[in-house]
C-alpha cells in the first residue's frame, strides 16, 4: 500500500498497482479501460531505459531490478475525492472479473 512520508503533503491522482503471478499488465489495463476505468502507465520506472538517456553518462548501483519491475508491471488507476463506495466496488468487481476470466483465481 502507498505510504505518506513524514511531512509530505501528497496530492493523490492515482492509486499504483503492480501486477504479479502471471498477470499481463497490458491485458488488465485494456480490460479496465473497456469498463471506463481510467488507467495511466508510470513514467519511467527505470529511467535509464528511456531513449533520452541513450547517450548520457551515468553510474548505476546494482541491477535496478525493482526499477525494471515498476517500469514493466506497475500502473495507476485514477482517483479523486468524489469517488463513492459503489464506484470503488465497481473497480474491485471488474478487477476480480478479469482474474477469473484469465483463470488466475
Amino acid at each position: 500500500m502507498p505510504r505518506i512520508v513524514h511531512k509530505a503533503q501528497p496530492s493523490w491522482f492515482g492509486f499504483p498497482l503492480t501486477v504479479k503471478n502471471g498477470v499481463n499488465r497490458l491485458e488488465l489495463i485494456r480490460w479496465l479501460e473497456a469498463s471506463n476505468i481510467e488507467t495511466r502507465l508510470i513514467f519511467a520506472g527505470n529511467i535509464l531505459r528511456q531513449p533520452a538517456f541513450k547517450n548520457i553518462r551515468y553510474r548505476v548501483q546494482g541491477q535496478l531490478k525493482e526499477s525494471d519491475r515498476v517500469m514493466n508491471d506497475t500502473f495507476f488507476i485514477g482517483v479523486y475525492p468524489g469517488l463513492t463506495k459503489p464506484m470503488l466496488d465497481f473497480v474491485i468487481e471488474r478487477s476480480i472479473s478479469f482474474l477469473k476470466h484469465k483463470k488466475l483465481i
